[in-house]
């Protein structure tokens, strides 16, 4: 498992960068198939499971990215457009 402190300290922020992005963090913990978001602009940091993500075209659910411990899962194209598409499935049980 890699915490979030970890994974910020790559990006060589100083301690007080890194207490600023850890005030806006909140974990939370999923069970396996529990649908976890669809909000456009949230993202999230994966500290261990796995979450899979998915678009619904005509009705069929296909699958457009899985995340892993220490990546950054969110929509990031939803963002630019401020339009949500992409839907968040936890596929293991994981914390964010």
């Amino acid at each position: 498992m890699i915490d979030i402190r970890t994974f910020l300290e790559r990006f060589k922020l100083t301690s007080e960068e890194v207490d600023f992005v850890l005030s806006h963090c909140v974990r939370q913990e999923f069970k396996i198939g529990e649908q976890i978001s669809s909000n456009s602009d949230t993202f999230f940091y994966v500290e261990s499971g796995m979450i899979r993500s998915y678009l619904l075209i005509d009705g069929n659910d296909i699958t457009y990215n899985f995340f892993v411990e220490g990546e950054i899962c969110g929509d990031y194209e939803s963002v630019l457009r401020k339009a949500s598409l992409l839907f968040l499935l936890k596929v293991e049980d994981s914390r964010l």
